[in-house]
């Protein structure tokens, strides 16, 4: 069995890759303008995710980390601290789509607590 395992469904259908803790397995995601990056990699013997956001297929901009964990902390709350007010409120429109909780102080403001 493998210690990754990735999928991704597009209109040709699914496909699947399998990782090593060597290679590790990352996947981008990606409009024109805007894309996620995920990379799962083995940091001495755990498994650490990363999610980036990205610039999407332009690649005009750098990508930037938006979280980083592992499965022991997944457990626990986390808070991400957005650049806008609309990047809080798309970041909670997701986070809302996959059934994610979080909370937020106000409409004003930019931190977002997600309850895992």
């Amino acid at each position: 069995m493998s210690r990754f395992y990735g999928s991704i469904q597009g209109s040709r259908g699914e496909a699947t890759r399998c990782g090593t803790p060597s290679s590790g397995m990352s996947g981008h995601i990606r409009g024109w303008h805007v894309g996620a990056r995920v990379e799962v990699v083995d940091r001495g013997g755990v498994d650490v995710c990363r999610v980036f956001k990205t610039s999407g297929s332009s690649g005009h901009t750098t990508s930037r980390l938006l979280a980083e964990y592992t499965d022991k902390e997944c457990d626990s709350m986390k808070t991400y601290h957005a650049y806008t007010v609309k990047e809080a409120e798309r970041v909670g429109e997701l986070l809302c789509q996959l059934g994610i909780g979080y909370t937020r102080s106000g409409g004003g403001s930019k931190e977002i607590v997600i309850h895992g």
